[in-house]
């Protein structure tokens, strides 16, 4: 009986792809990495929690690191996740010291 991505009590698990050196239940894949898995939810928390604390240039920096992406904590918390990832964006770029590299 299947449910919900288990089976019989236990995880399912992707085949490996052909050539794909076998790894042991529990492993990780080679060059994989849980710090890189949470990267991006930290640079989140820590450009808000830099913006709050009004460290606009260095929030800023982890804004450009994160890109357009806004679909974590803490903009998930709010009725309108993009909007409070843009304006606090926004704010950061407005109120940032950092030195604009112009686009070439």
């Amino acid at each position: 009986m299947h449910h919900g991505g288990h089976l019989l009590g236990f995880p399912l698990q992707r085949a490996p792809r052909p050539g794909t050196p076998p790894t042991r239940p529990g492993r990780r894949a080679p060059g994989h990495s849980r710090r890189r898995e949470r990267l991006p939810a930290l640079r989140h928390l820590l450009a808000h929690y830099l913006a709050r604390a009004g460290r606009h240039d260095l929030a800023l920096e982890q804004f450009r690191l994160i890109g357009p992406w806004c679909g974590a904590y803490p903009w998930t918390r709010t009725n309108d996740p993009i909007g409070a990832f843009d304006t606090a964006r926004a704010i950061s770029a407005t109120l940032s010291a950092a030195p604009r590299v112009a686009a070439a």
